[in-house]
Order: C-alpha cells, then structure tokens, then sequence
C-alpha cells in the first residue's frame, strides 16, 4: 500500500513575516500593510467620487462624440476625461474664449483618445496595484512614470500623419491648459508637473519602434523590480536589486532622456 501523500499547503503573507520577524512584529506588520492599502485605495474612490460630483452638478452639455458626452463645466480648470461606465469630456466654462477653434478640436481629440485606448480603466488598475505596495517608493516613482507615458502615447496618437503647424498649435493648447493638481484616476489634458517633457516631445520627429520597445521594457523592468522587493524578504529578493540597476544605468546610457523621446534637448 502507498504512503499517504501529505498536503502541501502555502504559507500566507501573515506567516512569512512571522517568520522572519517573529510573529506579533509580522502580524502587527501585515496589519498596517492591510489598513494602507485599504486606506488608500479609500480615499481615492472618495475623491474620485466627489471630483465627479462636482463636475456634473455645474455641468452643461455640448456634444456627443463616440459615445462620450462632451460638456462645459465650472469645476473643470482644463480639458479632462472622466467616468468609465458614463463616459465624459469636460472643458471649463471659458474654453471657447480661451483656445481657437483649431485647439479645442485637437484638446477633444486628446481626451477622447483617452476613453478609446482604455486609459480610465487602466488608472485604477495602477492604482490598486499602488495600494497594494504602498510603503514601496519604487512603486510611487513607477506610477508617476505610467501616467507620464500615458499621456506621451496618447499625444502621439493625436498628431500620428498631423503637420508642424498642428503640432504648434497642439503645444499652444497644453500651455493654455497646464493646472496644479489632478485626480488621480482622471485623464487630463495637462498639468504643471510634466509640462517641460510634453512639449520637448512635441518638437521632435517620430520614434522608431525599437526605442518605444526598449523605454517599455525599462519601465516594465522598474515595476518588476519593485514588485519583487515588496513581495518578500528572502534573499532572492535583494539579488535582484544589483541586476535591475545595471540594466537600468545602460538602459540610461543608450536614452538620457528616459522616455520623453528629446535626447538632443535634454543635453542643453
């Protein structure tokens, strides 16, 4: 008669810490992994919710286009996209007055590029995933990366075939539009922040598919990398460390500018 094979069961999250710190450090660690990634993905769900409050109780309506509701908002300090069941655009009250009628058809088409490629979807993945790895500042950096990606590949699907003269008046449209602060699971057409690496990538010419392929591999490799120092605490864990910051140095070497496409600006 064979021997009884015995269960092989997987150790959770709450015993490897235990482990390898005792266990009321690893349980009192796993407690407050648990209360920061629910805290904030909480608090993101209630600012959202109360950012899409406000620009629908001023709001007017303009147009539909593809399935989204253009309207005109107070709330709104630029163009933005929002809502990912009811999809909508929002522009200021003021836009018209402000922007030409050439920059406000490429600011539409920005933001609806937007609900198209499926962004508003993928910013609450990024953000879940944020939360899960809240306290690793890897994982912010790689956040801010992806949103700064997102919009350098939505504006190069906006001006793909588009002339010089476009592609001026596309930049004229983004300085018009640049604010301070965003919510972080809306699209807008432009903030303060990244300001400086939007229009170096307006100025330059198209990018081959390689170099697109090797800045996302980059940021991929970056994510992974956080990802596994969060994950565990073995020492195959730090074994990756030296790895990925080789790979990023002569990632770095080969592209100075990281992803924004402007190596011969970002010498000056």
């Amino acid at each position: 008669m064979a021997a009884a094979t015995p269960d092989v069961v997987e150790p959770s999250f709450g015993a490897v810490l235990a482990g390898l710190f005792g266990g009321g450090l690893g349980s009192a660690l796993g407690a407050a992994w648990a209360v920061g990634a629910l805290g904030l993905l909480v608090w993101h769900l209630l600012q959202h919710r109360r950012f899409c409050r406000q620009m629908l109780d001023s709001a007017d309506r303009l147009d539909d286009r593809d399935g989204v509701r253009v309207i005109a908002t107070a709330a709104a300090p630029g163009p933005l996209a929002f809502g990912l069941v009811r999809r909508y655009v929002a522009f200021p009250r003021d836009f018209a007055d402000r922007y030409d009628a050439d920059e406000c058809e490429l600011a539409l088409a920005h933001e609806i590029g937007h609900h198209q490629r499926g962004d508003l979807f993928a910013n609450w993945v990024a953000l879940i995933v944020l939360a899960l790895h809240w306290f690793n500042p890897v994982a912010w950096h790689a956040f801010r990366r992806f949103r700064a990606d997102q919009e350098l590949a939505n504006d190069a699907r906006v001006l793909a075939g588009r002339s010089a003269v476009d592609r001026h008046i596309y930049a004229c449209a983004i300085v018009k539009a640049a604010h301070g602060g965003a919510v972080s699971a809306a699209c807008h057409l432009h903030t303060i922040t990244d300001l400086k690496g939007r229009l170096r990538m307006l100025t330059t010419s198209r990018i081959s598919r390689g170099r697109i392929a090797t800045g996302a591999a980059s940021v991929g490799l970056l994510v992974a990398t956080g990802l596994a120092l969060t994950a565990s605490g073995t020492k195959a864990a730090t074994a990756i460390v030296p790895v990925s910051r080789t790979a990023w140095r002569r990632s770095s070497r080969r592209r100075p500018c990281h992803l924004c496409h402007l190596c011969h600006l970002c010498q000056s």
